[in-house]
Protein backbone atom coordinates (compact mmCIF):
# COMPACT_ATOMS: atom_id res chain seq x y z
CA UNK A 1 0.00 0.00 0.00
CA UNK A 2 1.23 3.56 -0.97
CA UNK A 3 1.14 6.43 1.55
CA UNK A 4 -2.38 7.90 -0.90
CA UNK A 5 -4.01 4.53 0.03
CA UNK A 6 -3.29 4.27 3.86
CA UNK A 7 -4.61 7.65 3.69
CA UNK A 8 -7.42 7.02 2.07
CA UNK A 9 -8.30 4.02 4.51
CA UNK A 10 -7.41 6.21 7.55
CA UNK A 11 -9.61 8.73 6.65
CA UNK A 12 -12.34 6.36 5.61
CA UNK A 13 -11.99 4.63 9.25
CA UNK A 14 -12.98 8.08 10.82
CA UNK A 15 -16.25 8.79 8.30
CA UNK A 16 -16.99 5.24 9.62
CA UNK A 17 -16.24 5.40 12.83
CA UNK A 18 -18.62 8.69 13.03
CA UNK A 19 -21.40 6.52 11.01
CA UNK A 20 -21.29 4.43 14.03
CA UNK A 21 -21.21 6.70 16.44
CA UNK A 22 -24.60 8.60 15.33
CA UNK A 23 -26.25 4.96 15.44
CA UNK A 24 -24.52 3.97 19.06
CA UNK A 25 -25.35 7.25 20.88
CA UNK A 26 -28.50 7.12 23.06
CA UNK A 27 -31.11 8.62 20.94
CA UNK A 28 -33.54 10.85 22.96
CA UNK A 29 -35.07 14.26 22.45
CA UNK A 30 -32.49 15.77 24.05
CA UNK A 31 -29.52 14.16 21.65
CA UNK A 32 -31.00 13.89 18.38
CA UNK A 33 -29.33 16.52 16.63
CA UNK A 34 -26.23 14.84 17.38
CA UNK A 35 -26.98 12.07 15.69
CA UNK A 36 -28.04 13.56 12.91
CA UNK A 37 -24.42 15.40 13.16
CA UNK A 38 -22.40 12.48 13.38
CA UNK A 39 -24.30 10.85 10.35
CA UNK A 40 -23.75 13.85 7.73
CA UNK A 41 -20.12 14.15 8.94
CA UNK A 42 -19.56 10.26 8.36
CA UNK A 43 -21.10 10.20 5.02
CA UNK A 44 -19.60 13.20 4.03
CA UNK A 45 -16.23 11.43 5.07
CA UNK A 46 -16.56 8.20 3.39
CA UNK A 47 -18.18 10.00 0.02
CA UNK A 48 -14.99 12.26 -0.07
CA UNK A 49 -12.90 9.04 -0.62
CA UNK A 50 -14.85 7.60 -2.90
CA UNK A 51 -14.70 10.21 -5.38
CA UNK A 52 -11.06 10.18 -4.60
CA UNK A 53 -10.73 7.05 -5.57
CA UNK A 54 -12.63 6.87 -8.75
CA UNK A 55 -10.75 10.33 -9.87
CA UNK A 56 -7.51 8.30 -8.99
CA UNK A 57 -8.58 5.81 -11.01
CA UNK A 58 -9.65 7.22 -13.93
CA UNK A 59 -6.99 9.96 -14.09
CA UNK A 60 -4.22 6.92 -13.52
CA UNK A 61 -3.66 5.97 -17.14
CA UNK A 62 -2.77 10.12 -17.92
CA UNK A 63 -0.29 9.87 -14.81
CA UNK A 64 1.89 6.84 -16.29
CA UNK A 65 1.55 8.60 -20.13
CA UNK A 66 3.40 11.85 -18.37
CA UNK A 67 5.53 9.62 -16.62
CA UNK A 68 6.74 7.91 -19.36
CA UNK A 69 6.85 11.51 -21.31
CA UNK A 70 9.32 12.84 -18.42
CA UNK A 71 11.40 10.29 -18.08
CA UNK A 72 11.74 9.78 -21.94
CA UNK A 73 12.72 13.91 -22.07
CA UNK A 74 9.95 14.35 -24.68
CA UNK A 75 7.50 17.53 -24.59
CA UNK A 76 4.59 15.88 -25.39
CA UNK A 77 3.18 13.29 -26.84
CA UNK A 78 -0.02 14.78 -29.36
CA UNK A 79 -3.07 13.43 -30.76
CA UNK A 80 -3.21 14.38 -34.13
CA UNK A 81 -0.32 15.75 -36.33
CA UNK A 82 -1.40 18.83 -36.80
CA UNK A 83 -1.42 19.78 -33.21
CA UNK A 84 2.16 18.33 -33.01
CA UNK A 85 2.73 20.78 -36.02
CA UNK A 86 1.71 23.94 -34.18
CA UNK A 87 4.26 23.59 -31.47
CA UNK A 88 6.91 22.19 -33.56
CA UNK A 89 6.91 25.26 -36.11
CA UNK A 90 7.26 27.42 -33.58
CA UNK A 91 10.14 25.75 -32.11
CA UNK A 92 11.92 25.60 -35.64
CA UNK A 93 12.30 29.61 -35.46
CA UNK A 94 14.25 29.60 -33.13
CA UNK A 95 16.01 25.74 -33.19
CA UNK A 96 19.86 25.44 -32.97
CA UNK A 97 20.11 21.67 -33.64
CA UNK A 98 16.76 19.68 -34.95
CA UNK A 99 17.18 16.15 -35.19
CA UNK A 100 14.53 14.14 -36.95
CA UNK A 101 13.51 10.38 -37.53
CA UNK A 102 11.13 10.12 -40.50
CA UNK A 103 9.90 7.92 -43.81
CA UNK A 104 10.79 10.67 -45.93
CA UNK A 105 9.49 13.95 -44.55
CA UNK A 106 7.51 15.31 -47.95
CA UNK A 107 5.23 17.62 -45.96
CA UNK A 108 7.96 18.95 -43.94
CA UNK A 109 10.17 19.44 -47.49
CA UNK A 110 7.16 21.06 -48.76
CA UNK A 111 5.85 23.09 -46.48
CA UNK A 112 8.41 23.92 -44.34
CA UNK A 113 11.76 23.69 -46.94
CA UNK A 114 12.32 27.08 -47.42
CA UNK A 115 12.12 27.80 -43.32
CA UNK A 116 14.71 24.90 -42.80
CA UNK A 117 16.92 26.49 -45.65
CA UNK A 118 17.13 29.45 -44.14
CA UNK A 119 17.52 28.12 -40.21
CA UNK A 120 20.25 26.27 -41.78
CA UNK A 121 22.20 29.46 -43.87
CA UNK A 122 21.41 30.86 -39.65
CA UNK A 123 24.33 27.64 -39.06
CA UNK A 124 20.80 25.49 -37.61
CA UNK A 125 22.34 22.06 -37.46
CA UNK A 126 19.89 19.52 -38.76
CA UNK A 127 20.18 15.34 -38.28
CA UNK A 128 17.81 13.07 -39.80
CA UNK A 129 17.26 9.84 -39.30
CA UNK A 130 15.89 7.51 -42.26
CA UNK A 131 15.11 3.80 -42.78
CA UNK A 132 18.03 2.49 -45.58
CA UNK A 133 15.98 2.32 -48.82
CA UNK A 134 16.56 -1.49 -49.28
CA UNK A 135 15.65 -2.50 -45.85
CA UNK A 136 12.96 -5.28 -45.20
CA UNK A 137 11.36 -2.60 -42.73
CA UNK A 138 10.26 -0.39 -45.65
CA UNK A 139 9.09 -3.23 -47.76
CA UNK A 140 7.19 -4.07 -44.50
CA UNK A 141 5.96 -0.88 -44.02
CA UNK A 142 5.04 0.00 -47.37
CA UNK A 143 2.39 -3.40 -47.18
CA UNK A 144 1.06 -2.40 -43.91
CA UNK A 145 -0.33 1.04 -45.05
CA UNK A 146 -0.94 -0.16 -48.44
CA UNK A 147 1.23 2.13 -49.94
CA UNK A 148 2.19 1.66 -53.89
CA UNK A 149 5.15 -0.15 -53.82
CA UNK A 150 8.52 2.36 -53.88
CA UNK A 151 6.57 5.09 -52.69
CA UNK A 152 7.81 5.44 -49.27
CA UNK A 153 11.24 4.86 -50.62
CA UNK A 154 10.44 7.83 -53.26
CA UNK A 155 10.42 9.75 -50.85
CA UNK A 156 13.09 9.06 -48.47
CA UNK A 157 15.05 9.63 -52.41
CA UNK A 158 13.34 12.74 -52.11
CA UNK A 159 14.56 13.91 -49.06
CA UNK A 160 17.89 12.60 -49.39
CA UNK A 161 18.15 14.58 -53.13
CA UNK A 162 16.66 17.64 -50.94
CA UNK A 163 19.37 17.11 -48.54
CA UNK A 164 22.17 16.92 -51.06
CA UNK A 165 20.52 20.21 -52.96
CA UNK A 166 19.94 22.27 -50.04
CA UNK A 167 23.81 21.72 -48.90
CA UNK A 168 25.34 22.85 -52.13
CA UNK A 169 22.95 25.21 -52.68
CA UNK A 170 23.70 27.21 -49.61
CA UNK A 171 27.21 25.87 -49.05
CA UNK A 172 26.86 24.22 -45.51
CA UNK A 173 29.92 22.98 -43.97
CA UNK A 174 29.86 18.82 -43.28
CA UNK A 175 28.45 18.77 -39.92
CA UNK A 176 25.20 21.83 -40.60
CA UNK A 177 23.09 18.61 -42.76
CA UNK A 178 23.58 14.95 -41.81
CA UNK A 179 21.74 12.11 -42.80
CA UNK A 180 22.09 8.66 -41.18
CA UNK A 181 20.34 5.53 -42.22
CA UNK A 182 19.81 2.65 -40.24
CA UNK A 183 17.97 -0.88 -40.67
CA UNK A 184 15.35 -1.30 -38.00
CA UNK A 185 14.43 -5.51 -38.20
CA UNK A 186 17.01 -7.47 -36.40
CA UNK A 187 19.01 -10.53 -38.62
CA UNK A 188 17.80 -13.44 -39.23
CA UNK A 189 20.30 -16.14 -37.32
Amino acid sequence: MNRKQIAQLLISLIGVIFVMLSFLSHRNDNNIDINIVFLSIGCSIISVVIINYIEYLITLPDRETLKSVNSWGLKSIYETRAEMNKYTNRLLLSAKELDIAVLGAKGLINYQGSLLKERLKQKMIMRILIPRIDSAFITQREKDENAINGEINKTIQDLINWAKLTAEEIKLSGGSLIIKQYDCLPKNP
